[in-house]
């Protein structure tokens, strides 16, 4: 009996307990996620199961919409962008109510940089004092069993975000994804202090170059749902 046999026939039981008892996943939610992991296909789940396909297809979404939110709680709750501590602790809570406004990431063909993933959010301090947290994370793939990630997290007003997003930008898809991130938000992307392409990226461009790029970046960026206060236009 191969190994992937026996990991598909043995142990997927015990895993779905522990998966139900440490994570927010319900009891059927374990169970196919656990039966995932020890190598069964979605037709040996739903006859393991006795469910139809259709079910096992729609509890798969909802794991992955679990997952999801528990990446965004991990976001909102920390770690406080404005601490000044030389060393944060393990919970520090941010105390900003962020609104997630958009999101977006690009694949790059690329050892030192294979995926970059954006979320913008919304706070505020009071009524006239609107700040932005700009999430950055950028994925590599280093070798088969082995990925990096590092997130840069930051809090801005309106200007000082415009003055910061495109700086890491390595391509004109990058830009114009960082730009319509900006766009979507509802915050002017070209106002003030925002840089052009050409000057971050230190090369021309022709306008059909970038209305390509900034057309691409729009299937790339999600715009997410916001809380009912209106929030500020084109700041």
């Amino acid at each position: 009996m191969g190994l992937i046999t026996m990991l598909r026939h043995s142990g997927w039981r015990t895993h779905a307990t522990y998966l139900e008892e440490e994570t927010p996943l319900s009891t059927r939610q374990a169970e196919i996620l656990a039966l995932q992991k020890t190598y069964h296909t979605k037709e040996e789940i739903a006859e393991t199961l006795k469910l139809p396909e259709e079910t096992v297809d729609h509890h798969i979404d909802e794991i992955q919409e679990v997952l999801a939110q528990s990446k965004r709680l991990c976001t909102l709750v920390g770690p406080s962008p404005s601490s000044d501590t030389d060393v944060r602790t393990d919970f520090e809570l941010d105390t900003m109510p962020w609104n997630l406004m958009t999101s977006g990431k690009l694949d790059y063909d690329d050892e030192e940089r294979t995926r970059l993933k954006l979320e913008l959010y919304h706070g505020k301090w009071n009524t006239m004092s609107h700040t932005y947290l700009l999430v950055e994370r950028e994925i590599v793939d280093i070798d088969r069993h082995e990925t990096r990630t590092i997130e840069h997290r930051g809090a801005y007003g309106s200007e000082g975000l415009r003055a910061t997003i495109y700086d890491d930008s390595e391509s004109l898809d990058e830009y114009y994804l960082r730009y319509v991130l900006l766009e979507l938000a509802g915050i002017d992307p070209t106002e003030g202090s925002a840089r052009s392409p050409q000057a971050v990226l230190d090369q021309h461009f022709t306008e059909a170059d970038a209305d390509a790029a900034r057309k691409r970046a729009k299937e790339r960026v999600t715009r997410h749902k916001i809380e009912s206060e209106k929030l500020p236009s084109k700041q």
